[in-house]
């Protein structure tokens, strides 16, 4: 073991200098290294540079190691050669969540990054899970390239069981089916990436957490009520500009992610309150109007209703 630590070393050292990194000295428990670069991009590729070099080691018979790594972006403080802060907590609370022989980046190297890559690395999304030393919940994306094992066992993710709590947003556009039923297929094509554009547009301008688009829709979740209805508005004057008129509804409350999918009352509950919304109209639920900290005097009572499905009666809120 001696030994293979020592090739190891080397290997890290040698990957580092081929991406213009630099090790600051081993982490934790000996066998860890801890490399920065100057470009999330070139700590990406040393990444999977290193995955690929420690797998395709001819290691001493009956030996198989295989390295995890993971890559974050964050500022830090640099004292006596050293990095600190909580950025370098983060990068290895994310290694932790890692199998042997995968990579995992940050949303932050995500956005910054993902494209710039080499053209045979890739990014696919695994979900958002709560990550120790992260103020809320991370999206968390695995690095797929030639020569790595692509699928492995769920992430080491802690606190999975208890449901996060998000402002969930529908939006859906009304009229949709009778606006497209005359559409060639290549018309359908154009006019659903036209609307979908407009929906990813307008969720990007509210930083939101989660994004899932249904053709003449999408679902999206929000660390808050403003956000939220931020957004359907936003959506609503973006569709209205080209000729489409939206409904959408809000609410807050616990939401389970399931991979790239998203589950629970809370969601089930936004789309009961989308079926009650006129063509135009943003309803927004009791327990997201308490919550919201923007001014409240731009939502107006349409009075109470009951849920569809369910035993519950409503005061609903419509947005301005």
């Amino acid at each position: 073991m001696k030994a293979a630590t020592a090739r190891l070393d080397e290997l890290v050292d040698e990957v580092a200098r081929r991406h213009e990194g630099h090790v600051v000295k081993p982490r934790g428990e000996g066998d860890s290294h801890f490399v920065v670069f100057t470009r999330a991009s070139q700590a990406v590729e040393a990444g999977a540079d290193l995955i690929r070099a420690v797998d395709g080691e001819a290691w001493a018979p009956g030996l198989s190691l295989r390295v995890r790594a993971a890559v974050h972006i964050a500022e830090v403080d640099l004292r006596d050669g050293d990095y600190y802060g909580v950025g370098v907590n983060q990068a290895a609370r994310l290694r932790a969540l890692a199998h042997g022989g995968q990579l995992l980046v940050s949303r932050a190297v995500a956005d910054i990054a993902g494209h710039l890559l080499a053209g045979e690395l890739e990014l696919r999304s695994l979900g958002s899970h709560r990550v120790r030393d992260f103020p809320r919940r991370e999206d968390v994306f695995q690095v797929n390239g030639p020569g790595q094992d692509v699928e492995f066992p769920p992430l080491n993710a802690v606190d999975v069981s208890a449901p996060p709590l998000a402002a969930s947003a529908l939006v859906d556009i009304d009229g949709a089916t009778a606006h497209v039923a005359a559409l060639t297929h290549e018309g359908l094509v154009a006019q659903q990436t036209k609307w979908q554009h407009s929906l990813q547009a307008s969720f990007d301008s509210q930083h939101g957490r989660y994004l899932k688009l249904l053709g003449d829709g999408c679902v999206a979740l929000f660390d808050t009520p403003d956000e939220a209805v931020a957004f359907a508005l936003v959506c609503r004057t973006a569709l209205a500009s080209g000729g489409a008129t939206l409904r959408g509804s809000v609410h807050f409350g616990p939401v389970e992610l399931l991979g790239d999918d998203i589950s629970g009352q809370s969601l089930w509950l936004t789309a009961r309150i989308l079926k009650l919304a006129e063509p135009g109209q943003i309803l927004v639920s009791p327990v997201a109007r308490e919550l919201l900290r923007g001014a409240t005097s731009a939502l107006q009572s349409v009075g109470t209703h009951r849920i569809p499905g369910h035993e519950i009666s409503w005061e609903l809120f419509a947005a301005d």
